[in-house]
């Protein structure tokens, strides 16, 4: 299935690979599908703009994680899984062959004609985030925090398939990867979605900003 799909030595370190370290279930990599091209290493930067706009990313956003030949997979990776949570908030299938045609204004115009609700873009996507964090709060109840967000320790050893050697690299496979590059991600994604680098865990001001301050577990 996906988790063979997904072996990050084969495919790159790209969101849907990062996504099997950082989601709050375990290693369910489709959270991490930000579009098509999520699905497969190499694909063109000018492929996942446009798709990051259809999920509403404001412009400000690309230009902190994507240059001219690459992008910053880990802060991405923060963008997809809201798209994602968005898609479980509102009973949507999120698997690329139905989810490739929509965007933030469909599923706003679908969810304004189905409640009568006048929501913007930017309330749906809030929504979306506070479902995320929610998730992380019920592991942050129980004692999950940054020590639990690590990749297996087999991606820093080579994969041999046949008289092919598959080394863990960047998505764009142009180095390799080792545990401190993993860590580096991470403290990228956790300044993308606003969250402690220390613990791994949301801030108090993130809970505040989402409304979700009465569940403090501290």
């Amino acid at each position: 299935g996906y988790h063979a799909l997904m072996e990050a030595r084969l495919n790159a370190m790209g969101t849907m690979e990062f996504e099997s370290v950082v989601n709050p279930r375990g290693g369910v990599v489709a959270s991490g599908a930000v579009g098509a091209p999520s699905y497969n290493p190499m694909r063109p930067v000018d492929q996942y703009l446009k798709q990051c706009r259809r999920v509403g990313m404001s412009e400000e956003d690309m230009k902190r994680i994507f240059s001219e030949s690459t992008f910053n997979a880990a802060r991405l990776t923060k963008h997809a899984e809201d798209w994602f949570s968005l898609h479980n908030c509102l009973g949507l299938c999120h698997r690329l062959y139905i989810s490739r045609f929509q965007s933030m204004e469909t599923i706003q115009a679908m969810f304004s004609a189905v409640t009568g609700m006048e929501l913007s873009c930017e309330e749906l996507k809030q929504a979306a985030e506070r479902s995320w964090v929610l998730w992380k709060i019920l592991n942050a109840r129980v004692g999950f925090d940054r020590k639990d967000d690590r990749p297996p320790k087999t991606w820093f050893t080579p994969l041999k398939v046949g008289e092919e050697e598959f080394r863990l690299t960047d998505y764009y496979r142009t180095v390799d990867l080792d545990e401190g590059d993993i860590q580096r991600m991470l403290d990228d994604y956790y300044n993308e979605r606003g969250w402690e680098k220390e613990s791994g865990l949301p801030s108090r001001a993130k809970l505040e900003e989402l409304g979700l301050k009465e569940y403090d577990w501290r």
